[in-house]
């Protein structure tokens, strides 16, 4: 390593921008028309984890094991809600695109979300929702959303450009 090359042992995740793709591209290769997901906190864990499968034999001293078929945990998507503030308001495009995001959770629709890191890293993969819940009415808190669903693909991951 030269002289000045800095080396990044953490990477804030504050920076993440999540987006989704209903184009009908169901698919990280082919979606190309993703729009972010304003007031997103929280997308669960990504990947795919293999159930474990007994593969034991007679002549075995102990329990083997074999890697089943691969399954994504549930996820939720959470994130808090832009309230309408009139046809003027500061962050009506926010909340627009926001709410088209929830009116397509609702239907329980398919599509293709992106996450993309402060790192220049992304991760794309296929989503279905479950529906949209909303928080439960708070006085000390944000009005937020929730989406549960189930990953439907592996994860396509894209290194940083190395410049």
């Amino acid at each position: 390593m030269g002289i000045g090359t800095e080396i990044k042992d953490d990477v804030s995740l504050a920076d993440a921008v999540v987006s989704y793709d209903t184009s009908g591209a169901l698919d990280a290769v082919s979606a190309t028309t993703y729009v972010a997901i304003h007031g997103v906190t929280s997308v669960g864990e990504l990947g795919l984890m293999a159930e474990a499968k007994d593969k034991t034999n007679l002549a075995d001293k102990s329990k083997k094991y074999g890697a089943g078929m691969q399954d994504a945990p549930d996820k939720t998507i959470k994130g808090q809600a832009v309230p309408f503030q009139g046809a003027d308001g500061v962050y009506l495009a926010e909340y627009t695109a926001q709410k088209a995001f929830m009116d397509v959770c609702r239907a329980k629709g398919t599509f293709m979300v992106k996450v993309e890191w402060a790192d220049g890293e992304t991760d794309e993969f296929l989503f279905k929702s479950l529906g949209l819940m909303i928080g439960e009415p708070k006085s000390s808190e944000w009005k937020e959303f929730s989406v549960s669903g189930k990953q439907n693909s592996d994860v396509t991951n894209t290194p940083p450009t190395v410049a």
